[in-house]
């Protein structure tokens, strides 16, 4: 198995519980490094080290060895050959930019467009898979090849093409998988990679895996019952711009608002950082608050 992102792993776990033996080959140091932390990856890892399947880090596959059509082998880069009979491969998303190029679009991984969704060329738009937007949270043009971003893109892409001058602002982006047997929520931007790192103001609240602990307010009870557990939350100078929730996801709902509204937390920031211990749980109280105003 190759490949760096959640694909790979459901990939893997369904091959491993067909009784196959698995070797899934890791780019880098650790599993997902752009969006999760050293101790979330080392989660996931963990857990697909249990059920027998093999990791190898900074592995590349070289070249596949074959008996006529069929596969026997992989050689890697450190020059390491790997027997086996299947090569899966899931490394991303790569737009066909086939008629961009041919029409003299800008384009970079996908084609490039301004916050009205309009390319280089006047009057011609892109949306969905194949459109690299600049996120406003990190300041990066990035694809996002959610069906919920294609869904919203692509609306305000044709309220654009009919005169509308608002600025698209992508929604925080919400994706749940089920990796390495945890249930996981990824809120917005998570991303733990060499964009954030020199960003001062942005600064992460864990809660780790092994407390225990009860948020006041609307009986919201958050407890670690054996299972593996931990929330992560990005704060930015004025708002959460992110997180991520591993195993129990009931503080999934709150925090998604919690980022989706920006709600502003530059009052309470302070607090937040100078008590860590219960920063996450205020930070779940408050979301749900925000939930609940908005149904009233």
């Amino acid at each position: 198995m190759v490949g760096g992102g959640p694909t790979a792993v459901e990939l893997a776990e369904g091959l491993s519980a067909r009784g196959v033996r698995v070797h899934y080959l890791m780019r880098g140091a650790r599993y997902w490094a752009g969006v999760l932390d050293p101790a979330e990856s080392r989660l996931i890892e963990d857990a697909l080290e249990a059920d027998g399947i093999m990791i190898h880090r900074h592995a590349k596959v070289a070249r596949a060895i074959a008996i006529g059509s069929a596969v026997t082998a992989i050689e890697t880069t450190s020059g390491e050959t790997i027997p086996c009979d299947l090569i899966a491969v899931a490394i991303g998303v790569r737009p066909r930019l086939g008629l961009a190029h041919a029409i003299g679009l800008a384009v970079d991984r996908g084609v490039l467009v301004n916050q009205n969704l309009e390319t280089s060329t006047r009057d011609v738009f892109a949306a969905g898979d194949v459109a690299q937007i600049t996120d406003p949270e990190i300041g990066v043009a990035r694809l996002d090849a959610l069906w919920s971003t294609a869904l919203t893109s692509g609306r305000a892409a044709g309220r654009a093409m009919a005169g509308d001058t608002a600025p698209y602002r992508p929604a925080p982006s919400l994706n749940v998988t089920r990796l390495g047997r945890i249930t996981m929520t990824i809120i917005g931007a998570a991303r733990v990679d060499s964009e954030r790192a020199d960003d001062e103001d942005l600064v992460a609240v864990t809660r780790g895996d092994s407390e225990r602990w009860r948020a006041p307010g609307h009986a919201r009870a958050f407890h670690d019952r054996g299972t593996r557990s931990r929330v992560r939350v990005l704060v930015g100078e004025r708002h959460a711009v992110g997180a991520v929730v591993m195993g129990d996801a009931v503080a999934s709902r709150a925090l998604c608002r919690l980022v989706r509204e920006r709600t502003d937390l530059t009052a309470i920031r302070s607090t937040l950082l100078a008590d860590p211990d219960h920063a996450v749980a205020r930070l779940v109280e408050l979301g749900a608050e925000e939930r609940n105003a908005s149904r009233t």
